[in-house]
This record gives structure tokens, C-alpha cells and sequence, in this order.
């Protein structure tokens, strides 16, 4: 993704964004871009703002997605959108790291370390529904965290 990268002219980055945003209404909400696009597409439209639409995309239950896995009883990330591989596979769980970054704030800055973006006031009403910790930093799995994002966004009929 030429987002991800930074290889798009600044004028034309909103052309692109918008023609991302395009695609993924027209597959209703769904990403089709196969694993290594799944980290590229997912950070893309972090940096470009589009959290409600990550959000969206991370939440459907309609299959194929992380929503449909858990649906049906994943813990864990599978292999495959349909479950017959491994049932504890990682290639899916670039996602995790965006609700990190994009809903809790948690970042790594350029030394490595781990520090905290985030308006505390601004976010604390989202967070209550992803996490039960103040704040909404907590140890949780991802399948958990992913199980209060989807309840999160029917609660708000994103």
C-alpha cells in the first residue's frame, strides 16, 4: 500500500485515501487484500483518520472477518477466515496493534519505548466499552479486546 509506505505525492494522498475508503464500502466493509495487506491497509487508515472505518472493519461479523472468527467462538487468531487451518495463527493480529495505537493511544516512540498519545479526557467514555481498567489499558487478550470493540460498536450502531 503506497499509504503505508509514504510513496504517495502529498497532493495526492487525499485522492488516494478516498479511493481506499471506495474500496472497502464497495467489499461492504470487508478487506480483501490478503495478509501482508492487512497491516499496510490497516495502519493506512489509521494514519489517515479513518478509526470510525477501521473500527467498522474490525467489528463487521459478517464473514470474511476478525468479527465473523470471534462469532464463532475464536479465542485466538486462525489461519484462515474460515477456521479449518490453525486456530492460533498470528498473520491476522496486525489489527490488535491498531487499537492500540488508534483507540488507546499506546505507541512506540523513536528510541523504542512505549508512551502514551492519547487525550485521557477525550477517549474515556470509547475506552470504558473496549476495557473495564481505567483509562482502558489493561492485560487483556486480543480476542477479548476485539469481543469489547464489536460490543463497543453495536453499542454506538457504528
Amino acid at each position: 500500500c503506497m499509504l503505508y509506505f509514504g510513496l504517495v505525492d502529498e497532493n495526492e494522498r487525499e485522492l488516494f485515501i478516498r479511493e481506499l475508503v471506495y474500496e472497502i464500502h464497495e467489499m461492504k466493509d470487508h478487506l480483501d487484500v490478503g495478509v501482508p495487506g492487512t497491516k499496510l491497509v490497516c495502519n493506512a487508515l489509521l494514519d489517515a483518520g479513518e478509526i470510525d472505518l477501521l473500527l467498522k472493519v474490525s467489528t463487521t461479523t459478517t464473514y470474511p472477518s476478525w468479527g465473523n472468527m470471534i462469532s464463532r467462538g475464536a479465542t485466538t487468531f486462525w489461519e484462515s477466515w474460515h477456521g479449518g487451518d490453525s486456530q492460533n495463527h498470528p498473520m491476522h493480529s496486525d489489527i490488535d496493534a491498531c487499537f492500540y495505537k488508534g483507540l488507546a493511544g499506546i505507541n512506540v516512540d523513536e528510541q523504542g519505548n512505549l508512551c502514551v498519545d492519547v487525550d485521557f479526557e477525550e477517549v474515556k467514555e470509547k475506552a470504558s466499552y473496549i476495557s473495564p481498567v481505567p483509562r482502558g489499558v489493561g492485560s487483556v487478550t486480543t480476542s477479548v479486546l476485539a469481543k469489547h470493540v464489536i460490543r463497543a460498536a453495536e453499542y454506538m450502531s457504528l
